[in-house]
C-alpha cells in the first residue's frame, strides 16, 4: 500500500491575490481568488465584515449619497456631512428632518464637493461652483473680500490657509492667513504650467503631510517645503519645491489618503501607490504595491469613470479600500503587512470585494467607524451581513507543484484536511483542481459548533484558539483525482458568524513520474 504524506499549506493565501501568475506555479501563500475576504492581525485570510443600516430616515426618492466628510470643531465635537441629490445633510439618521439640511441658500448643480476643516469651520469646493462655508448654521456662499475665489474641484487646508485649484486646473491659489474671503491681500497663487517638467498636466488633487504641500497633477507630483522652519509649518512666502516625481500621478481625486504613517496612497494610471515609495524610486516610479493584480487593476481603470472612485483608510482595521462602481467591486489592501516580494518591491496583500449595493462614497471617522453612503441611507461597517442580507466568501490558492523532491510526480488525492476558525454552525464547501483544468471537484462539509464555542464539549486542544468568538476546527473532506499540479481552496455563504482560514493539509500518495 502506497504511503500517504502530508502537504501543509500555513496561511494559505495570506500574501494576497497575485492574479498576474494565475496560470503558472506559485506559492500556497498567494491567492487566485479572495472574494470578500480580508487578512486579519494573525496574517490569516478571513471573512470581510458586513455593514448595517444606521439611517432610520432615508432621503426621499433614496438618491446616491455622494459625498461625506466628519466635521472636528476646536472642541472635538463632530459632525458628519453627506452630499445628495444637490443637499448637503448633517447626521445619518434622520436625513428628513429639515434641520439637517444644512444647504447654502444657492442650491449646488452636483454632488461632488470635496470638503476640509478649516478655523473652525468647513469649506466645501466643487468644480465651477461658487466655494460655501458652515460656522455654526447651514453652509453659505463665501463672499471674496478681496481677488476671486477658485471655483476648482480641489480645496485642502494646511497651515492656516485654504489652498484650492481655480477651474483651469492649472492654477494653485492660497487663501489669507486665517481668512477664506481674502484671496489677494495677505494670499497668492501658483501657476503650475510652469511647474510642470515633463509637458502639461492639469491639478487633480491636493493634500499635505507633516510640513509638506504635495500637490497631484495626473503625470507629475510635486511637493513644497518652507526651508525656513515655520512656526505654522510651511508659509508661502518662503515655500519653494522640494521634490518632483515625473512619469506618475493621481488620477482620481478622492482615491488620496493620507495614513497614519505619514505617507499617501493615490490611484495612478499604473495601480495604487505610495508617496514614499515612488520618491524612492524617482527615477522609475512605476512600481506599485498592487503590481500582482496589475491587469486588472488596469481593467477597472479603463472601464471607470475616474470622478465616481472613493476611498478609505482605517488605521484601526489596517486597510485602505478603492470603489470601482463600474465594476461593482472595492480593492482591498492591508497595510499593516507589507512586505517585500521576490523581485524586492514593496506590496500589500490584495483582495476583492463586492458589497451591495456598491457604496458610492467611504468616510473613515476619527473615533474608527466606517461609513458607506449608499441609496439614501448610511452602512456602518460591521457585523457579519450586509444589512441582513447574506454573502459569498471564496478562495482559491496558486497552482501548486508539492514538496521539494516531489514536484513531477503524479498526486493521487486522499483527503483535505482544513483547519479554519467559525463563530457558528456552517457549511464550506471544499474545491480542489489538477493540472490547470476547468474540471473541479468538491465537497461540502457541515462545521458544528455549540453554543459554548466547544467541539465535543472542550475547544480543540483544550483551549480556544486564538481570541474572541470562534472555536478552531479540524474537518476533513474526501479526496478525489489526481495530477501532477493541484490547486486547493473554499466558497461558503457568509451569515452572522466569523470565518478564518488557519490552514489546509493535503493527503496524497505519491505515484510516477508525470510524463
Amino acid at each position: 500500500m502506497a504511503a500517504l504524506n502530508s502537504i501543509t499549506l500555513m496561511a494559505p493565501g495570506s500574501l494576497g491575490l497575485n492574479t498576474e501568475k494565475k496560470d503558472v506555479i506559485n506559492g500556497p501563500d498567494w491567492a487566485t481568488e479572495a472574494k470578500n475576504c480580508v487578512v486579519n492581525r494573525a496574517g490569516r485570510l478571513a471573512a470581510r465584515k458586513g455593514w448595517a443600516d444606521q439611517t432610520s430616515n432615508p432621503i426621499a426618492s433614496t438618491p446616491t449619497i455622494d459625498m461625506m466628510h466628519e466635521y472636528v470643531d476646536e472642541s472635538s465635537n463632530t459632525i458628519v456631512i453627506s452630499a445628495a441629490a444637490a443637499k448637503i445633510y448633517k447626521d445619518i439618521d434622520d436625513f428628513t428632518d429639515a434641520n439637517n439640511d444644512i444647504t447654502s441658500t444657492t442650491a449646488p448643480g452636483d454632488d461632488l464637493w470635496q470638503f476640509t476643516d478649516f478655523n473652525n469651520k468647513v469649506i466645501g469646493a466643487q468644480d465651477g461652483e461658487i466655494m460655501v462655508v458652515k460656522t455654526s448654521g447651514d453652509f453659505a456662499d463665501i463672499t471674496a473680500a478681496s481677488g476671486s475665489l477658485p471655483t476648482g474641484r480641489c480645496v485642502h487646508g494646511a497651515f492656516g490657509r485654504v489652498w484650492a485649484s481655480n477651474s483651469d486646473n492649472q492654477v494653485l491659489k492660497y487663501s489669507a492667513l486665517l481668512d477664506e474671503t481674502h484671496w489677494s491681500t495677505g494670499a497668492g497663487s501658483v501657476d503650475m504650467s510652469s511647474v510642470w517638467t515633463n509637458g502639461m498636466d492639469e491639478i487633480v488633487a491636493i493634500t499635505s503631510v507633516g510640513a509638506m504641500l504635495v500637490v497631484f497633477g495626473k503625470r507629475h507630483i510635486v511637493m513644497w517645503i518652507d526651508g525656513t522652519g515655520s512656526e505654522i509649518g510651511l508659509n508661502p512666502a518662503n515655500m519653494y519645491v522640494n521634490d518632483i516625481i515625473e512619469g506618475t500621478g493621481c488620477i482620481s481625486q478622492h482615491s488620496v489618503q493620507v495614513t497614519g504613517e505619514g505617507d499617501i496612497l493615490y490611484l495612478s494610471k499604473l495601480g495604487i501607490q505610495l508617496l514614499s515609495r515612488a520618491i524612492a524610486q524617482k527615477n522609475n516610479p512605476i512600481g506599485t504595491i498592487t503590481k500582482h493584480i496589475r491587469a486588472d487593476m488596469a481593467y477597472y481603470i479603463s472601464q471607470e469613470t475616474l470622478a465616481n472612485v472613493r476611498s478609505g483608510y482605517s488605521p484601526d482595521e489596517g486597510f485602505y479600500i478603492l470603489t470601482f462602481p463600474s465594476s461593482n467591486l472595492i480593492v482591498y489592501m492591508n497595510m499593516k503587512r507589507l512586505f517585500q516580494d521576490e523581485e524586492g518591491d514593496f506590496v500589500a496583500p490584495v483582495c476583492i470585494w463586492t458589497i451591495s449595493p456598491m457604496p458610492t462614497a467611504i468616510l473613515v471617522r476619527d473615533n474608527g467607524d466606517i461609513l458607506f453612503g449608499m441609496a439614501g441611507v448610511v452602512g456602518k461597517y460591521g457585523g457579519n451581513v450586509d444589512d441582513a442580507a447574506s454573502y459569498n466568501c471564496s478562495f482559491w490558492s496558486s497552482w501548486m507543484a508539492g514538496p521539494e523532491g516531489q514536484e513531477e510526480n503524479i498526486k493521487i488525492l486522499k483527503g483535505v484536511n482544513a483547519y479554519v476558525q467559525l463563530g457558528a454552525s456552517n457549511a464550506v464547501t471544499w474545491r480542489w483542481s489538477f493540472d490547470f483544468g476547468s474540471n473541479t471537484f468538491s465537497e461540502t462539509i457541515l462545521y458544528t459548533v455549540s453554543s459554548d464555542l466547544a467541539e465535543w464539549g472542550t475547544a480543540e486542544w483544550g483551549t480556544s484558539e486564538f481570541s474572541g468568538a470562534t472555536l478552531a476546527i479540524k474537518k476533513t473532506a474526501e479526496g478525489k483525482g489526481e495530477g501532477q499540479f493541484i490547486k486547493v481552496g473554499y466558497t461558503m455563504t457568509v451569515a452572522n458568524f466569523d470565518f478564518v482560514l488557519n490552514h489546509i493539509t493535503l493527503v496524497a500518495t505519491f505515484g510516477r513520474r508525470a510524463t
